[in-house]
């Protein structure tokens, strides 16, 4: 009998085009939810590159007016699957705290929720598949979807980078080891040194490859955003556009307003963070990193939602260091997307009497050679301190939360005694060794960000605003294109999914 594959397939591309070279080697059914506006949706509807024998419009089952939610069911759900429903709304962007347009009322979430749940319940009812494929998840729609499907022991292959650049690796969980990877490891002293291990840090350079995401349209000039922009209110700005509750309270001209209040604002902020930050690190000076991390992010809106609150995290390592330690506090360079956070949020850090606010410009390999200590929520740059033999702390599990030098915190009130005890700890060469050759037994090179960036150049206006339209030959092109670059990763599922069958 053959396999059913489900994939969840956005305006991103990236797992419809796995699709579609995937069905050329694996014989298989597959079917399709997309998760596309109404105006793209129309570019989909008649495709011919992957051969679906059904396919649902998440869109479509959110149309109609809302109702009164039935609670019961939604108590029975999250019975039934063990998931937490909260979890999910308060690490939706778009229903707390981030939306600037429209503030949600429980009701309608609510509906939302149930509305989502019986999709879903009936979508996975019907076709039973074996596997789904499926984006790291982002918005608690394909994130709730995933989550169905491991409790109903649905495999789930998201495609996914590692902490090492331009390596990916295929798995369920964005932050665990997930059990098809191979644990044993062959030719584990392939380093001999730390320097070694640094060397090899800076050949896969994480922060090298994010630092060439042009996401937003930021690098885009104003002029060559007028169009697109005159064209989305002509023509894209429509009555089912605003249907969609993630265009809720969105009006022209406030959107408009939003466009033009962001970059002034992004100005503003980087003003305050360039007059404020350190650009020079002293070289007797005996401090903590503590790197923020972007938000909204789900590495912290789903992996770690009862720290997302960096703010108070910060405050709480700052009571917790030994009085001759201070706490050097790094923003994220990415949040330059996000047009940075409040001035007053920046004011709250600079207020704390042993913290001080790192400049984005400064290199990360600076600060990890002169910290005496990591502790971050869930950051790469955790793991990078082993390299650097420095020990680190994280508030939640991830793939290197095994590493004997990181500390995992479970309970906040553990967190003085565990930086004394940690900022003692001795990283362990063979450790680091080992996690290397596990992560390379596992991983492949595929660069990730590098495919969502070049989508949302070429059929995304650099990602300022999402086309309304995908023209079916130049689509036919770019595919043709990533055959070659898509091959291991295509490889990579097969095996997976052969193995999945001697379960």
């Amino acid at each position: 009998m053959k396999d059913k594959i489900l994939v969840w397939s956005d305006a991103e591309l990236k797992q419809f085009t796995i699709v579609k070279y995937l069905q050329e080697k694996y014989d298989a059914d597959y079917f399709a939810i997309y998760d596309l506006n109404h105006h793209l949706k129309k570019s989909f509807e008649n495709q011919k590159h992957v051969n679906f024998k059904k396919i649902w419009y998440y869109w479509d089952y959110h149309m109609a007016p809302p109702t009164k939610p039935d609670l019961q069911y939604l108590i029975n759900f999250e019975k039934k699957y063990d998931i937490d429903l909260g979890i999910l709304v308060y690490g939706e962007r778009l229903f707390y705290k981030y939306n600037v347009f429209y503030k949600f009322k429980r009701k309608k979430i609510l509906n939302i929720l149930e509305r989502d749940c019986k999709f879903f319940e009936e979508v996975l009812d019907e076709i039973k598949p074996d596997f789904l494929i499926i984006k790291v998840t982002d918005f608690h729609r394909s994130h709730l979807l995933a989550e169905i499907c491991k409790a109903k022991e649905i495999k789930v292959l998201t495609t996914m980078p590692t902490r090492f650049g331009y390596m990916a690796t295929i798995g369920s969980d964005l932050q665990k080891k997930d059990d098809t990877w191979n644990t044993h490891i062959e030719n584990e002293n392939n380093f001999s040194s730390f320097l070694e291990l640094r060397k090899y840090l800076e050949k896969y350079n994480r922060h090298k490859q994010i630092s060439l995401i042009k996401s937003g349209g930021l690098d885009y000039s104003i002029w060559k955003k007028i169009t697109p922009s005159i064209k989305w209110m002509l023509k894209t700005f429509d009555r089912e556009y605003r249907l969609g509750y993630d265009h809720f309270g969105i009006t022209r001209s406030r959107a408009i307003y939003f466009k033009i209040g962001s970059d002034l604002k992004r100005r503003y902020r980087k003003k305050f963070l360039d007059k404020n930050s350190l650009k020079n690190l002293k070289s007797n000076e005996n401090f903590v990193f503590f790197p923020l991390q972007v938000e909204p992010e789900r590495t912290i809106g789903y992996d770690a939602p009862f720290y997302v609150d960096q703010l108070e995290v910060v405050k709480n390592i700052a009571r917790s260091l030994p009085i001759d330690v201070k706490l050097y506090v790094k923003e994220h360079f990415n949040m330059r997307y996000r047009s940075w956070r409040e001035i007053q949020f920046y004011k709250d850090l600079l207020s704390l009497p042993n913290v001080r606010l790192i400049h984005t410009s400064v290199n990360p390999k600076r600060i990890l050679e002169k910290c005496s200590m990591v502790i971050t929520i869930s950051s790469t740059a955790a793991m990078e301190a082993a390299f650097y033999e420095k020990p680190s702390i994280i508030f939640t599990d991830t793939v290197f939360s095994a590493l004997p030098s990181v500390y995992r915190i479970k309970n906040l009130e553990e967190l003085p005694e565990i930086i004394k005890k940690a900022i003692k700890t001795k990283v362990n060469l063979t450790d680091i060794v080992k996690f290397v050759k596990f992560i390379e037994q596992n991983s492949f090179v595929f660069d990730d960000f590098g495919f969502t960036d070049e989508v949302l150049e070429k059929f995304h206006r650099g990602g300022f605003l999402i086309n309304e339209k995908i023209d079916s030959e130049e689509f036919r092109l770019f595919l043709d294109e990533k055959r070659e670059s898509f091959s291991e990763l295509i490889q990579k599922h097969i095996e997976i999914m052969e193995q999945n069958k001697t379960r």
